[in-house]
């Protein structure tokens, strides 16, 4: 034995050459204790296959004991396998488990069972084998790499056995060709296959962040992000259209059957039919387009369904490079795929408008919040626009530009109270929302002339207007006094007609305070209780506020006193939606309403915890910035696992058109 090896590393090596040895004995005897194939067999009952595996384990065996007693071979021995990465190891490793794996799901009566009943012992033994030289002689050598070598190993082992599984089912069911996941294979391998790539996501954020100062880090992680997109998004579709022919099949439910008559009707009319006040044109308007005169109604329903599977790729799409613009690249990440998977996958396999509302409906919450950050003319037009579009989607923002026009002139309001001497910014912020206004009115005025020669009212639709007012949806549409208020403004008493006056005189105080806390019990309940089964609001709410009370109190008051129109802004909106949809909620049941603040929410909650924790600069063992990189890794992670939930369990299961 050289001086040059440690008593340490002789001791490892030492136990490595002995357990490996005793292992092999251990499977020599399972090899030979296994049923014996009778009339096959050609020595003492054993088959010519049985025998190769025999005397592969005992050569293997004898070997690691002949070195274990002639010492004089264990340097030689030990610097050769301690030079070899703890990757490459790895690699078999992962073959290993992944073959052991396979017992998760196959049966008794299965013809592979007598082949794995063979092969499994030599795949354990090698498996071990591979183990044990990673953490009896390649790690202790490595003593300033350790840990990093061990999540290297784990990223290479759990990325290989999920890409392995993905793979084989890939190839085996033709690419996932309108299949769920679970169809094919048991729920236990499923779960295997969600744990193992959530490790594996988890392994490769760490590895990523303890070595980002490596120049091509930043090309691997974007080549990283494209594959996952590319991936998911491939299993995003097929999940989807397999639901939009399974689960929703049939026109009559949630509204479709209105939609695909308001798109057929657009187009026989040259695009001249703008509705009848309960439904708004622009979504008919994009199916119509596509709609052909020799189309069936169930045709044009399956057309409509992709098309609307597709328009939510695109909406994803410029959703993810405007979460890039206020967000790090793994942030955006992040946040795309909660709104992809914990949003848009439930809504998009339907011929409804949500989708495209909450993508424009984000989008004009975004020109308005950056117009309480810094208000222009171009933003005040780009957001009139937006808010337009929202509009003709589905009329249901007007509260929310109501909320916003209240906090800019508070904010002025108060600017001019503490600086009046800045005359030309305060004119400046008026006219651009000023423009936002006339813009807004101006894109949506064709409409609103036609519902005031129409009906007699500038903003009328029966949802607001008339049902809004009524107990139940089938009181609704059989009250006798709305005859004919689809074509025209009802020929009733005007006492006669729905409103909060005639509510009021009809309902007392409990009635009224009973509709409202159930209504509103129901949209929190859908908040906290979404379709993915995991509340990223309350998490990342959760996280805010952990923040904002981390933070010292100096710093704490100032970013209240610089942000505080923003959370204004979103407070009232978060909360007036929530009270508005909890008193229409007898009417309209269902999350779909409510989800229309989802993403302006979340949006929201990830650039407040990005602030905060950058704001944080105090010295600490770990920082906040810090603090924040680990939860999101565990955030990703846990997306992973809740999209192999979605895909396999939620979708299959459930109807999410109303």
């Amino acid at each position: 034995m050289t001086d040059n090896l440690s008593k340490a590393l002789n001791r490892n090596l030492n136990l490595f050459l002995l357990l490996s040895f005793f292992e092999g004995i251990l499977v020599l005897v399972i090899l030979m204790t296994i049923p014996r194939e009778g009339n096959s067999g050609i020595f003492l009952g054993y088959s010519f296959s049985r025998l190769f595996l025999i005397s592969i384990v005992l050569l293997i065996s004898i070997g690691f004991g002949v070195v274990l007693v002639w010492k004089k071979h264990l340097l030689p021995v030990h610097q050769k396998i301690e030079r070899v990465p703890s990757w490459i190891l790895a690699i078999p490793f992962s073959l290993s488990i992944f073959f052991l794996s396979h017992w998760f799901f196959i049966g008794v009566e299965n013809h592979l069972y007598s082949y794995l009943e063979r092969l499994t012992p030599l795949f354990g033994y090698g498996g071990v084998i591979f183990f044990q030289a990673i953490f009896l002689i390649i790690l202790p050598e490595k003593k300033h790499r350790q840990v990093w070598t061990w999540l290297v190993f784990c990223l290479y082992v759990f990325s290989l056995i999920s890409i392995l599984y993905l793979i084989e089912y890939a190839f085996i069911d033709s690419l996932f060709t309108k299949k769920y996941l679970a169809n094919e294979y048991s729920e236990k391998i499923a779960l295997l296959f969600a744990i193992s790539i959530s490790i594996a996501v988890m392994c490769f954020q760490i590895f990523i962040k303890k070595n980002r100062h490596y120049a091509q880090l930043t090309l691997y992680l974007s080549g990283g992000i494209a594959i996952i997109f590319v991936v998911l998004g491939y299993f995003y579709y097929n999940a989807a259209s397999l639901y939009a022919e399974v689960n929703n099949p049939s026109i009559s439910h949630s509204d479709q059957t209105a939609y695909i008559k308001f798109s057929k009707t657009a187009y026989e009319t040259d695009f001249t039919y703008t509705g009848n006040r309960n439904r708004m044109p622009i979504y008919p308007y994009i199916q119509a387009i596509f709609y052909r005169p020799e189309m069936s109604d169930d045709a044009f329903f399956s057309q409509g369904k992709e098309l609307n599977i597709i328009l939510s790729f695109l909406c994803l799409i410029v959703l993810f490079f405007i979460f890039r613009r206020y967000l790090s690249l793994h942030r955006a990440t992040i946040l795309t795929l909660i709104v992809a998977f914990g949003v848009f996958i439930f809504r998009s396999p339907h011929f409804t408008s949500e989708v495209l509302y909450y993508f424009l409906s984000f989008l004009g919450f975004l020109g308005m919040g950056l117009m309480l950050i810094r208000p222009s003319l171009v933003l005040g037009t780009t957001t009139g626009i937006l808010l337009a579009l929202a509009y003709l989607t589905k009329a249901s923002n007007l509260p929310a530009i109501a909320a916003f026009v209240f906090v800019f002139f508070l904010k002025v309001i108060l600017t001019i109270y503490r600086k009046n001497k800045e005359k030309k910014p305060i004119l400046y912020q008026l006219a651009s929302l000023g423009l936002m206004l006339l813009i807004f009115l101006s894109l949506i005025s064709p409409y609103l002339l036609e519902s005031k020669k129409k009906y007699g009212h500038y903003f009328y639709n029966i949802n607001t207007t008339f049902y809004v007012w009524h107990n139940t949806y089938d009181e609704a549409i059989h009250d006798e006094n709305l005859k004919g208020h689809l074509d025209h403004w009802p020929d009733a008493p005007a006492d006669q007609l729905p409103s909060l006056k005639k509510y009021i005189r009809e309902h007392n105080i409990n009635q009224m305070e009973e509709r409202l806390l159930t209504g509103i019990k129901a949209q929190i309940g859908y908040l906290a209780n979404p379709d993915t089964k995991i509340n990223y609001l309350l998490i990342f709410g959760g996280a805010s506020l952990f923040l904002l009370i981390s933070l010292e109190r100096d710093k704490r008051k100032k970013i209240i006193k610089e942000n505080w129109a923003l959370a204004l802004f979103f407070i009232l909106n978060f909360g007036g939606y929530i009270f508005l949809y909890g008193w229409y909620y007898p009417i309209g049941s269902g999350g779909r309403f409510i989800y229309s603040i989802f993403i302006p929410a979340i949006f929201f909650l990830f650039i407040a915890t990005d602030k905060l924790a950058k704001t944080d600069d105090s010295p600490k063992r770990i920082s906040s910035i810090q603090k924040l990189q680990y939860f999101d890794m565990i955030i990703l992670s846990l997306l992973f696992f809740n999209i192999y939930y979605i895909i396999t369990t939620a979708l299959p299961s459930g109807y999410f058109g109303s």
